[in-house]
Parts: structure tokens; sequence; C-alpha cells
């Protein structure tokens, strides 16, 4: 059973993160000038952590059966702790950062195994990735770790908790594929989506050359001059407490049928029933919605296939008004595929990257105004991210559900994931506990979107 004890007072964390800093700053075996010095966009997200909005990618995979315990640890031995990152520590976070080996490293510092308590069920392991969720990692350490939950439902749950530094998320999830039993499994992910009825899945063009440099400035400079986002209860002052929530598991032919349909691509579906689950949360908490729609930040996938390492950031960002005035479901996917045919255009997603390298290269205090000013122009961070077609198995289980969770950066305290696999989608929220209280209404609210739209049962 996992303790409470995470601190309310983010002053004392941050004394703890700074005097843990200082450790590894004065260690022997940790000369700052020696390593690999950590790319700059690596760095920028690095530095983004606070103790209120910690950056960590956190994944789940659950289990019907109990793990082989001693095979999983030698797995990961093997195919995850064989890669240098996973045995380097971040030095010198708060300087110049440099990648440098733990002259400690045991794997045994990574993996835990802990327990629920009765009933066992989805409540409790949601408290228990809310806890972990909540906590950051030791930074005296390479920055991931794994829990074993070792009776969930009669089986078994993963929680991983990797910190966004080693990579973005298509990359981490990538590299958990790369673990499972199925060797090709990594290759036939594709972040990018497919396509449903006529319309291209795929968000933006990533071969951006040197004549488009005019038109990525461009764009880096309508980013910088957004106005602020219409105030919700998704954005203010964040507390140390978080929660993970996820909703069952739902048929995905459910939403391909609806963009057949439509003439609508499966991305444009599911984030339109999300606005309509949004708008629906607003109008309960009588938010006034006639100031206009919300922006939200998209992740955008730009890593080069087989020219990009396989590690480390190399995604964009795309700023996506959700409009969440209009009542009908038809007006707002009328509003979101015109929305997604903008964002194809435009080049926002590689001048995002842009800004994040040059926030990498900035003195710490100039990155944090930035952040602060950038996130002022957005409520929430939406992540879509199609994973495996089949069910995959790990130290000879199954993997039964997979979920993930996005970390939201400045006052941002609200992280939606939609991820698909074998078949079904579900959706994962990361919202902070002091303005989000009712995550779990949210995410009722989708389900109430889709019933009405297709008419069928969510399950």
């Amino acid at each position: 059973m996992i303790r409470n004890e995470i601190t309310s007072d983010p002053v004392l964390i941050d004394r703890l993160f700074h005097s843990a800093y200082s450790t590894i700053r004065n260690h022997p075996f940790s000369p700052f000038k020696t390593g690999e010095k950590m790319a700059s966009v690596d760095t920028a997200w690095l530095r983004m952590e606070h103790s209120t909005n910690l950056m960590m990618i956190n994944g789940l995979m659950m289990f019907k059966e109990r793990l082989d315990m001693p095979r999983l640890r030698q797995i990961l031995i093997d195919r995850l702790m064989s890669h240098d990152r996973f045995r380097q520590i971040a030095a010198d976070p708060l300087g110049s950062p440099r990648w440098v080996p733990d002259p400690d490293f045991h794997p045994d510092n990574h993996l835990q195994t802990i327990g629920l308590p009765a009933p066992y069920g989805k409540a409790e392991l949601e408290q228990a990735v809310s806890d972990i969720m909540s906590s950051p990692l030791d930074v005296s350490r390479p920055l991931w770790k794994v829990f074993h939950v070792d009776n969930y439902e009669g089986g078994s749950a993963l929680i991983f908790k990797f910190h966004h530094c080693l990579g973005d998320g298509i990359a981490l999830i990538r590299l958990l594929l790369s673990v499972t039993d199925e060797e090709e499994a990594e290759h036939n992910f594709t972040p990018s989506g497919g396509t449903t009825g006529r319309r291209n899945n795929q968000i933006v063009d990533r071969a951006a050359g040197p004549g488009d440099i005019p038109r990525v400035l461009a764009s880096a400079l309508k980013i910088g001059l957004m106005p602020r986002d219409l105030d919700t209860p998704f954005r203010g002052q964040l507390g140390v407490r978080k929660s993970a929530k996820w909703s069952d598991a739902i048929p995905l032919e459910h939403f391909k049928q609806i963009g057949q349909n439509n003439n609508a691509t499966l991305n444009d579906v599911l984030l339109t029933i999300l606005t309509g689950a949004i708008r629906s949360y607003l109008l309960h908490h009588d938010i006034d919605l006639n100031a206009g729609g919300i922006r939200v930040t998209v992740p955008v996938n730009l890593r080069r296939e087989g020219k990009d390492p396989l590690l480390g950031n190399r995604f964009g960002l795309v700023f996506m008004i959700l409009p969440v005035t209009l009542p009908t479901f038809a007006e707002r996917l009328e509003a979101v595929k015109a929305e997604m045919d903008r964002i194809k255009k435009s080049h926002e997603a590689v001048a995002a990257l842009g800004i994040l390298k040059l926030m990498g290269n900035l003195p710490l205090v100039m990155e944090d105004m930035l952040v602060d000013y950038l996130s002022s122009k957005v409520t929430a961070v939406v992540t879509n991210v199609p994973g495996p077609l089949k069910k995959l198995h790990l130290a000879g289980s199954t993997i039964d559900k997979m979920m993930f969770w996005v970390p939201k950066t400045g006052a941002l305290g609200l992280g939606i994931s939609l991820f698909s696999y074998a078949g079904e989608v579900m959706v994962g929220l990361s919202a902070d506990r002091g303005l989000v209280p009712d995550p779990d209404r949210l995410i009722g609210f989708f389900n109430s979107e889709l019933i009405s739209v297709t008419g069928l049962p969510v399950e």
C-alpha cells in the first residue's frame, strides 16, 4: 500500500529539489564538464518542472493474471536498461545539463512492488497512479521508475513513470512496445494514425525545409501574439496533488462509424466528442461560453523515421480551438474539421519545436517567464495516440488494457489522453485536484456525448 508521503507545501518540495540538486552537483563521480550535453529541447522539458506541475509521462498496463516478476525484471534489464539514458543521471539540471553515468546504478532502484488496499479494484489503482503521478522522481538517479502492482483485480498492473527529458510520448510509448514479447510491436505502431472516410488523418506535413523558414517564423510570431484564452476551471493556481482517471474501454468501431458517415477522420470524431464533453462540463460549472471557444495544445510527432534517435524530444505543438460554444454535434464536427484543415496547412508544430529549442538555451528565469506567458494562451493539453491494433504480451502475460497521461506546463491543470489499443479507445485525464475536483464527471460527459451521437451503449 502506498503511504501518503506527499507534502502539501510546494515551497518545501522546491527546497528538497534544490537540496538534491546540490548533492548531485557536488558528487565526485558527477563532474559537470564531462558526459554528454543534453539537447536544448530536452533541457527545456527538464527545467520546466515545478513542484506543482511535474514534467512526467506516466503509463499504465493492466493484466488479468499475475506477472512473473523475475522474468519481467530480466526483460526490463535487457530491453529497457540497455539504453544509456536509463542508466544516466541528468547532471547539473539548473545549469548546463549533461547526461552522466550513474555510478551507483542498480536495477532495483527503479523497480518497486506495491500493493493496493481492499477491494483491489479500479478506484484503488486510480489512487495509486494519482499518488505516483503527484510524486517527484529522485533527481540523484536516472529519471524513471516502474511500479509493479501485484494485486489488481486478481491480476497485476505496471505503472511507468518517465521524465519528459528522456523523450516525448511517442518515443517512450515506442520504447515500451519494444519491451513486449512481440519483436515487431514498435514497428507496427503508427502515431500519425490512419484514415476514415476520404479525409487524411495526418495532422501536419513534417517535411519543412529551408524554403519554409519565412512561414515557420510567421507561425512562431502568430503563436506569440495569440490572445489569452478564456478563463475556465482548468487553469489557475495549482497544487501538488493530481488525480489520474481513465474511462472504460469503448469499441473503436463506434468512432469509425461516425467518421464514415460524416467524411471525417477518427481524429476529427474523437476531438468533436471531447469538445461536446468539455462544453457540458463548463456549462455544469456555470461558465459563460459566449466569449468563444477554448484553445488547447495538441502534441504532433515530428520524428523522422530512420533519421532521428529513438529517444529525446522530437515533437511540436499545434494550437487548436475547440468550438465549445456550438450547441450541436454536427456544428462542432464541421468546426473541428475546418480547424484541422487550417492546422494541416500551417507550420505551427515546427515553429513550436523551434520555440522549445530556444527555451532550452535561455536562462532559467527567462524560460519560466516564457512558459507562463504561453500557457496563458491555452486551457488544456490534448493528445490522441493510436496504439497497437492487437493485444500484446509482456513476460508471457497478455496486456489487457493500456493507458498513459501527458504532463501539463505552466498553470494548466488538465491533460487529456485519447489512446486506442486492440480495437478499443480509452480516455485518460490528469487533473489538478484543486482546480478539477470532479474529473469523473468529464469522463461521464464524454460517454454521454458518444451515446447521444450513436445511440449505442459505451461498453
